[in-house]
């Protein structure tokens, strides 16, 4: 009898040797992010988002490279927006840094890039720690043409108008139905205004 309670008191101790091992193995939360840039057929551009796709740890900052090309025999000047997919989760989104800004006051900036030319960028963000449970998360830009005769700086509501007319013809094709609600590190300082709509 004492033999038999020594084997199951040893083999209990495996089973909570395991279990341990495994609560105390439970790394950082983590949450796929899929990164995308919507180019219109207007722009001539090429552009490459590195990663594609990351497990991005909440309450990290993570830094995403953008490299945009223009092979055309024109020159070609754009904005951007972000959006997250789904729209529902876009408060939990923190834009540390965008190169779609400029200036103190986070103005929407125009990018021109010459026949020819490339640029190399970045985006840092971050996810709340608050953010709810979600299998996946596509985080991406929607890039409009720009009149070359507008200021840096100076295209904010203009660009607003614009990416909200893109959107509504084109953003249910690109996203599956993703809502685009946002552009700039935020809708007040980069003076464009916010779209929102209901996730899906």
């Amino acid at each position: 009898m004492m033999r038999c309670w020594r084997r199951w008191w040893m083999a209990g101790g495996i089973v909570l040797a395991v279990v341990g091992m495994a609560v105390g193995a439970a790394g950082p939360r983590k949450i796929p992010v899929v990164f995308r840039v919507h180019v219109p057929e207007e722009l001539p551009l090429q552009v490459e988002a590195r990663p594609a796709e990351a497990d991005v740890e909440v309450g990290k900052r993570f830094r995403i490279e953008y490299t945009f090309r223009n092979p055309s025999n024109q020159t070609v000047r754009f904005i951007a927006g972000h959006f997250v997919a789904p729209a529902e989760y876009y408060a939990y989104f923190e834009m540390i840094e965008c190169f779609c800004i400029t200036g103190p006051d986070k103005r929407s900036r125009a990018i021109t890039l010459k026949p020819g030319e490339s640029l190399d960028a970045a985006a840092v963000i971050k996810i709340d720690k608050t953010i709810p449970d979600v299998r996946r998360l596509t985080f991406s830009y929607l890039l409009v043409p720009a009149p070359v005769e507008e200021a840096d700086g100076q295209v904010g509501r203009w660009a607003g108008r614009q990416i909200g007319r893109w959107a509504d013809r084109q953003m249910g094709r690109w996203a599956g139905g993703a809502t685009p609600i946002g552009c700039g590190i935020r809708d007040t300082r980069c003076g464009i205004t916010g779209m929102a709509g209901p996730g899906r």
